[in-house]
């Protein structure tokens, strides 16, 4: 298994303010719909929740909690207008998905392309949008799209779901490689909140070498992508279990919050 960590970076802010932020978090799955990923999406379904449901026990104040899930790109089998690169999985289709209406999901009377807090029948559904879906070439520039305007607008698909004062993570899930230049995406990502990528965390399993499990492709860009920021944490999408991952992620979000 192949896997790496950023133990993150001391910045200038105040602890308080970094605990402030974080009340709200913005936690994004970025799916592989390519078809060898049947399995790492089977996977991703089941062991999410160490994450969603860590995120109360690990962070203390936090008190809002977004948890969205897209394609890599362009996505044809959802709702119609969510089906551009970017677009909230709602609804998926085509071979060895979910093949269902996963949402959209009732909050406080409205109804929302994203879930708030914990729902693992919900998120698992969303997560297995099966293997005729996009590859991961542009999984960076979906990931853009998603928590910024047009598709954040208010009446769009991702109306809600990104927030100003959130902390963003975002969680790549592939056995390919994007084809975006890394320092490219690393700056739309980090324009996106604020120029300041101690605003985010990002969280990839992908494959360290070609061939590591069947299909894989080396992660090249994706994995020097993730390198970048100062609160990143990585491990292998052919793992048996994300579990560990996952948990390290909860460390690298804590240190992201401030919290001691």
């Amino acid at each position: 298994m192949a896997a790496w960590a950023d133990e993150g970076r001391e910045g200038d802010a105040d602890a308080a303010v970094e605990r402030r932020r974080c009340e709200a978090i913005d936690l994004l799955f970025v799916v592989d719909g390519s078809r060898s990923m049947f399995d790492h999406q089977r996977t991703l379904a089941r062991d999410h929740e160490v994450l969603v449901a860590g995120l109360p026990d690990s962070i203390q104040q936090l008190r809002s909690l977004h948890v969205g899930v897209i394609a890599s790109g362009p996505y044809s089998w959802n709702n119609a207008y969510c089906r551009e690169a970017g677009g909230l999985v709602v609804e998926t289709g085509g071979a060895r998905s979910s093949r269902r209406a996963c949402g959209p999901w009732p909050h406080h009377g409205a109804l929302d392309n994203f879930v708030h807090g914990s729902d693992p029948e919900a998120l698992g559904c969303a997560m297995r949008i099966g293997t005729e879906g996009p590859g991961a070439d542009a999984a960076a520039t979906a990931a853009v799209a998603a928590i910024t305007a047009p598709l954040t607008s208010v009446g769009q698909c991702n109306e809600g779901f990104a927030r100003a004062e959130a902390l963003q993570v975002l969680v790549f899930v592939t056995d390919g490689d994007i084809a975006t230049d890394p320092l490219s995406a690393y700056i739309a990502l980090a324009e996106a909140k604020h120029d300041d990528d101690r605003n985010l965390v990002v969280v990839t399993l992908s494959a360290a070498r070609t061939g590591e499990c069947e299909h894989a492709r080396a992660a090249v860009r994706l994995r020097e992508l993730t390198d970048v920021f100062g609160y990143a944490v990585g491990g292998s999408v052919c793992a048996p279990s994300y579990d560990a991952t996952f948990e390290r992620a909860l460390e690298a979000i804590a240190l992201a919050c401030g919290v001691p």
